[in-house]
């Protein structure tokens, strides 16, 4: 009897699938998707830690990922069981213990770098490996059930962002935008691997944007390199983009060059281009759009609105109408902006003259000398080549209607801050300092 219990509820555990209608409920004791649920609000509705009782949280256990030299990883976890990735390699873990249930490391993969994370359908868990390998795995044991190759490494390529799964699809963005190579994002077949499309984020020569390219077209970056998210209501997904090729100069790529540094409106099943919208045009500051999207509907101006919100590196934070792209606003994500005095009406930056990088630098503070720290801190440009904030996680509290966005202030010896932003119909001002 004990022996046919027990077998009864391996069965049920087994029998047990992650399907596309759990992961549009959004969070509650799984989490399924990078972001928590597909608007990318990264908030979890559970209510046993409290601001009463969060000071007494203690470690209960730690697990040492195996030559993990900067994890970057953000778990996903479903019936108890902790799915955590590095580079080129998944750890299953019991959420209570930290006990290693399985691992599997890709011996074949070229190369090494960070990876953000692993996606969940049926009984698959799903990762990238660097040199841009679609990996399936058994969600329950870790064996392989297929590794589909989806970019050449050799054109620059690299994978480093977390899957997103949408219905029966696996979209997959791309790495190395740094160094030249043409970005994309492309759904593959959970079911196989195979490709469904692909669009990329820089045109090729005479397409509707290569205009504002000079010759570079074929390198000229537009990295997709963080997972985006997505509308069930218009079956859209939003991607944001990476920066322009060369960083730092702008001679050889003359013009806005479309669509880098950029948040994009794709449908779903055809991957078909329904908006962009630019944040920094021409961009010579390696300020790239990656940090996701956030969907929201919220009153704007006496009316309701279904919008997304994002921060950019380039020190601004924007509302768009996210069924159209239509600019709403933008306001000053830090308080020194020092490339742009602002945001036009048509959500076009106002450019401050001079303000590009040169071999001499463009200083625009004066030295300041710490009497107790033994350096002088120059500081070029607000933001800095960091930007204002990048990949970090940014959180959307329905409660307080609050998007709690972890922006770091990187002065060498200060602290982080963190900002707490809300969305106001008419407020001059959209920021409120924590």
């Amino acid at each position: 009897m004990r022996t046919l219990l027990l077998t009864s509820l391996f069965c049920l555990c087994a029998s047990a699938q992650v399907r596309f209608e759990d992961i549009t409920k959004g969070p509650s004791e799984n989490w399924l998707t990078y972001a928590g649920n597909y608007q990318g609000w990264r908030y979890s509705p559970l209510k046993k830690i409290t601001v009463d009782n969060a000071g007494s949280l203690a470690p209960k256990w730690v697990y040492h990922v195996p030559n993990a030299k900067g994890l970057r990883t953000s778990p996903l976890v479903y019936k108890g069981v902790m799915y955590v990735t590095n580079s080129n390699s998944m750890y299953a873990l019991d959420a209570q213990s930290g006990r290693l249930i399985w691992q599997y490391l890709d011996t074949r993969a070229k190369g090494q770098g960070v990876n953000r994370g692993s996606a969940i359908l049926g009984d698959r868990v799903y990762f990238t490996s660097n040199d841009n390998y679609l990996t399936a795995l058994d969600r329950q044991t870790g064996a392989l059930i297929f590794a589909k190759n989806f970019a050449d490494a050799g054109k620059g390529i690299s994978s480093t962002s977390a899957p997103l799964i949408v219905k029966d699809k696996v979209i997959v963005g791309s790495a190395g935008g740094d160094s030249g190579m043409r970005g994309f994002v492309a759904a593959l077949s959970a079911a196989t691997g195979e490709e469904i499309w692909r669009t990329y984020t820089v045109p090729a020569k005479g397409e509707k944007g290569s205009e504002t390219w000079g010759d570079l077209l074929e390198w000229g970056g537009g990295a997709t390199w963080l997972s985006g998210t997505f509308d069930p209501e218009t079956n859209t997904l939003y991607w944001t983009t990476g920066n322009p090729w060369p960083d730092f100069t702008g001679k050889a790529r003359s013009g806005d060059n479309l669509y880098t540094c950029s948040l994009v409106a794709l449908d779903l099943e055809t991957g078909k281009w329904k908006w962009h919208f630019q944040f920094t045009p021409h961009d010579t500051h390696d300020w790239d759009a990656q940090s996701w999207p956030v969907l929201i509907d919220m009153e704007f101006r006496g009316k309701m609105r279904k919008v997304v919100l994002h921060a950019n590196r380039n020190g601004f934070f924007y509302v768009l109408d996210r069924t159209t792209g239509e600019f709403l606003r933008a306001t000053k994500l830090i308080d020194k902006v020092t490339w742009a005095s602002g945001i036009d009406d048509k959500g076009a930056p106002i450019l401050i003259p001079g303000m590009d990088p040169s071999p001499d630098g463009k200083w625009v503070c004066r030295t300041k000398w710490h009497p107790e720290r033994a350096y002088t801190l120059y500081v070029v440009s607000r933001p800095d080549a960091t930007g204002a904030r990048s990949w970090l996680s940014v959180g959307h509290a329905t409660s307080s209607s609050l998007s709690i966005d972890p922006a770091v202030a990187l002065l060498v010896g200060e602290t982080a801050v963190v900002f707490a932003s809300t969305v106001p119909a008419d407020s001059k001002s959209d920021l409120v300092r924590h």
